[in-house]
């Protein structure tokens, strides 16, 4: 039922952190961090990097996705204490690829107050730094991981004509640029962005066939963002 008031008294504040330069962390997220009386986080050793590089000691609570009832009963009991509670990821924005979103929607089933602060994205950073329109975009996270599911996935992208995002591991890389090839076409404008914001950051700007052709010769690990322009009418001549 909408509109639930049983804790009005304390918060979840969602905190984006930075993916990758420290630095990249706003004024107000680091005074919440200091403020909060526990941060949730999804990996201890990556938030607790962060934390220390900026002196910042309040205590940690892991929400784990694999044990996610018993994680949110305990965060609930937080809550039932009156602790105002900070959600952070590993990087980025909590809930997009990232978990979290099941602590957003207990706080909300309980009436807790839920503020979300602005602050770092790899999907519009990517976006925006490959020149490709942003006026329309479709935001995919990763691509599915069963063969099924991921050949209907890739099938149901070749009409779609906003700028696509996708994120995608060091290991699957070359698999999802040849399943984009197929649906999509080589000729396709798109960029990849690795490493965004980290002294290594890198950004191939080509078409999908030339980029797959580079990626097999100076790929290297770390974190990637595909962008991939939106069918036109002329793209569909360019569809090999």
């Amino acid at each position: 039922m909408f509109g639930a008031t049983a804790i009005t008294t304390t918060a979840l504040t969602v905190v984006p952190t930075p993916i990758g330069d420290l630095e990249d962390i706003t004024l107000r997220a680091l005074r919440v961090l200091k403020e909060a009386d526990m941060i949730l986080v999804e990996d201890a050793r990556t938030t607790n990097a962060l934390l220390a590089h900026y002196e910042i000691t309040t205590p940690l609570l892991r929400y784990d996705p694999q044990r996610i009832a018993t994680t949110l009963d305990e965060i609930e009991a937080q809550w039932n204490e009156g602790k105002s509670l900070a959600l952070v990821c590993d990087a980025g924005t909590p809930t997009l690829a990232d978990p979290g979103r099941g602590v957003i929607q207990r706080a909300h089933r309980l009436g807790v107050k839920v503020t979300v602060l602005p602050g770092a994205n790899a999907a519009i950073t990517a976006l925006v730094l490959s020149g490709l329109s942003s006026g329309q975009f479709v935001f995919l996270g990763f691509p599915p991981r069963t063969q099924v599911e991921n050949a209907r996935f890739f099938e149901e992208l070749a009409r779609e004509t906003r700028t696509l995002i996708l994120y995608e591991t060091y290991s699957r890389l070359a698999s999802t640029l040849k399943a984009l090839q197929d649906s999509l076409g080589a000729k396709r404008s798109a960029a990849l962005a690795c490493n965004l914001t980290k002294p290594d950051e890198w950004l191939l700007r080509d078409t999908l066939g030339e980029i797959a052709e580079q990626v097999a010769k100076r790929r290297r690990k770390g974190e990637y963002v595909i962008i991939v322009e939106g069918i036109r009418p002329s793209n569909a001549e360019l569809k090999e």
